[in-house]
C-alpha cells in the first residue's frame, strides 16, 4: 500500500506529506533526519507522512538510489530515542518507481503522541544543532519550530476524526425515491471521533480507484441500510454529521453514479480488477481529512448486471 501512496504523493507534489532527497542523509547531517521526522510527527494533517530517497528535489525527477545506501531501521530508532521524546515509530523501506529503486522512511499519523520535543541538545563543532526543548513542525515544506498558534492546532487535534468501511463492500443499484429510481453507489461505514473537540463534518467524497483510473463521487446524505425512500434525505452540506468527542456512529454513505461510470467500473469488475477507495471529507471549518485506502469489493444488483 506504501508504494500506491507513494506513487501518487510523487505526482502531485504536496510538500506538507512529502520531502524529497536524492541520497539518503550523511553521517554529519543526522541533525536533519531527526528535524524532519519530529516535523513530519508534529504536522496535523490526518495522513502519513512520508520522505523519500532517489528523487531530485530541484526537478522532482527519479533518479533511484543505491538501496545499500538504507540503513537498518535499529539506527534511526537508536538516534530517536536519544534525541527526541517521546519516541516516534518509523518505517523505513525501499520500492520500484520507474525501473528504479526508491527509498522512504514513512512518518505514521495515527497512534502518535504530539507534540514530540528535542529531548538533548545535538552538537557538532562546538555548536548546538538541535537545542533541548524545541519543537519542530512543517509547514509549506519547510520545518519551522512550533510558535503557540502551532501548539495550540497540535492540541485540539489530538485524537482522529475517521472514516473507514464497516463492511469492505461498495454496492451499486438502483435506489427508489419517491418512486423514482437513481444510478445510487453505497458503502456501510464508521464514523468516529477520538479529538478533544466536537466534530460536523460536511463533505465527503469517495475516491474508487482501479488501477490508473479513479472517480470521486460526493457523499449526497448518510442513513441507514436501505434501498427504497420517500423523500431524499437531508444532505450532509445541509445537515452535517455532528460527532461530540469519543463518539463514533455506523451510517450507510450514499452517492449518485451516472450510467457511463457504473459501465465502467462493472467492465473494469468483469475484467477482474481490483478496487480501494479511500475518504476525503471535510468539516464546517473547511479542514480538510483524508483516510487510508483500503481495498474493497464491488457488488451490483441483479438489474445492472443484465
Amino acid at each position: 500500500m506504501n508504494s500506491d501512496i507513494i506513487k501518487g504523493l510523487l505526482a502531485k507534489q504536496e510538500n506538507e506529506i512529502i520531502d524529497i532527497k536524492e541520497k539518503y542523509y550523511s553521517k554529519d547531517k543526522k541533525y536533519d533526519l531527526i528535524k524532519d521526522i519530529v516535523s513530519f510527527a508534529n504536522n496535523v494533517k490526518p495522513i502519513d507522512k512520508f520522505i523519500v530517497f532517489g528523487v531530485k528535489d530541484t526537478t522532482w525527477n527519479v533518479c533511484g538510489i543505491d538501496i545499500t545506501t538504507l540503513p537498518d531501521i535499529s539506527e534511526i530508532n537508536d538516534l530517536l530515542r536519544k534525541y527526541v521524546e517521546p519516541f516516534i515509530n518509523v518505517e523505513i523501506g525501499s520500492l520500484e518507481y520507474e525501473n528504479v529503486t526508491i527509498g522512504y522512511i514513512r512518518i505514521p499519523f495515527k497512534e502518535l503522541d504530539r507534540p514530540y520535543l528535542i529531548c538533548k541538545e545535538y552538537n557538532k563543532n562546538n555548536k548546538a544543532l538541535l537545542r533541548e526543548g524545541d519543537i519542530y513542525i512543517r509547514k509549506s515544506g519547510t520545518n519551522f519550530i512550533a510558535d503557540r498558534k502551532d501548539l495550540d492546532d497540535i492540541y485540539n487535534n489530538k485524537g482522529l476524526l475517521e472514516i473507514i468501511p464497516y463492511k469492505n463492500i461498495v454496492n451499486v443499484y438502483n435506489a427508489s425515491f419517491n418512486n423514482c429510481r437513481c444510478l445510487t453507489g453505497s458503502i456501510r461505514s464508521t464514523i468516529s471521533n477520538t479529538m478533544p473537540i466536537t466534530a460536523n463534518i460536511d463533505s465527503i467524497k469517495i475516491i474508487i480507484n482501479s488501477g490508473n483510473n479513479a472517480i470521486a463521487p460526493e457523499v449526497l446524505f448518510i442513513d441507514d441500510e436501505k434501498r427504497v425512500f420517500g423523500n431524499k434525505p437531508e444532505s450532509i452540506s445541509q445537515k452535517p454529521i455532528e460527532l461530540s468527542t469519543g463518539s463514533s456512529i455506523q451510517r450507510t454513505l450514499y452517492f449518485s453514479l451516472s450510467e457511463n461510470a457504473v459501465k465502467n467500473l462493472l467492465i473494469k469488475k468483469q475484467a477482474k480488477q481490483n478496487f480501494t477507495i479511500s475518504y476525503k471529507y471535510t468539516d464546517v471549518n473547511k479542514k480538510e481529512y483524508e483516510s487510508e485506502v483500503f481495498n474493497v469489493v464491488l457488488e451490483f444488483s441483479d438489474d445492472i448486471l443484465k
